[in-house]
């Protein structure tokens, strides 16, 4: 899903996505996948600093 909205950007943040412990983390990011306009918004997430 990453890589066919943000093509090889999304692919390099799957390190992060990897690393998510917490299956409410990884539900609200697959939330966030869908709005997201930019591989920058899931960034900001995953580094914790999205206003969410």
């Amino acid at each position: 899903m990453l890589d066919i909205k943000y093509g090889t950007a999304g692919l390099e943040i799957m390190p992060s996505v990897k690393r998510m412990a917490s299956i409410e983390k990884m539900e609200t990011f697959k939330g966030l996948i869908k709005r997201a306009k930019t591989v920058d918004e899931l960034k900001e997430f995953l580094e914790g600093r999205a206003g969410l």
